[in-house]
């Protein structure tokens, strides 16, 4: 069975990786998926959104509290309240049964929520991370939400901070390595059209090599 295409793009916090991948999207023609995954994960499996919010691409500090539930999907259908206890474990099981699905049904890109891994043997995957160095991604931020710089700075330090242990938590691989990646580039050089247009290149590429 041919297996479709996903496109996965890994980023540190304002680096332009949704503005990005929206780009590769419309351009390749795929569907594109970001925040969507969290309503449509809590709509799988009968939770409120507000559990998946709390814990998008971020680890908790107890893992293993008391009252933590941890089960498979179809466990969850049943369950309906707003202050169900679920353990990260189990929601990221959960919304990774999300991305599996979502990818059988066509070719996509997916931002973080570690989709590489979850699809490494799923999809024909084409893994991406974006950077930036701290002042630019900084600068975007106060412009993108009028923050103070010494905010934004804050506001990088912890994005970044979240998505690395939540990546190395849930995958094998080690978030921003270059050996975790098929390609890494650095946003600040280009606009992200630009940026967009390099990668839709390097895509058709692969996808043309690997026929």
């Amino acid at each position: 069975m041919n297996k479709n295409i996903a496109v996965n793009i890994g980023r540190q916090l304002g680096c332009g990786g949704v503005e990005i991948g929206k780009l590769i999207a419309k351009e390749l023609g795929y569907m594109f998926y970001d925040s969507e995954l969290i309503n449509i994960a809590s709509k799988e499996c009968g939770l409120n959104v507000d559990c998946f919010k709390n814990a998008d691409e971020k680890i908790a500090k107890e893992r293993n509290n008391a009252g933590f539930i941890d089960a498979p999907l179809s466990f969850f259908g049943s369950f309906r309240s707003t202050n169900n206890p679920i353990s990260d474990e189990a929601l990221f099981k959960n919304q990774s049964e999300v991305i599996k699905k979502l990818s059988l049904k066509s070719n996509s890109v997916f931002v973080g929520r570690c989709s590489d891994y979850v699809l490494r043997d799923t999809a024909k995957c084409i893994n991406i991370f974006l950077c930036a160095p701290i002042d630019f991604r900084k600068q975007q931020l106060v412009k993108r939400y009028k923050l103070t710089s010494e905010a934004a700075y804050k506001m990088v330090v912890r994005g970044d901070k979240k998505r690395s242990s939540y990546y190395n938590h849930f995958s094998n691989k080690i978030w921003g390595a270059p050996s975790s990646y098929d390609i890494l580039v650095d946003t600040s050089k280009l606009d992200y059209a630009d940026v967009a247009q390099l990668l839709v290149s390097y895509i058709n590429i692969r996808i043309y090599n690997e026929k």
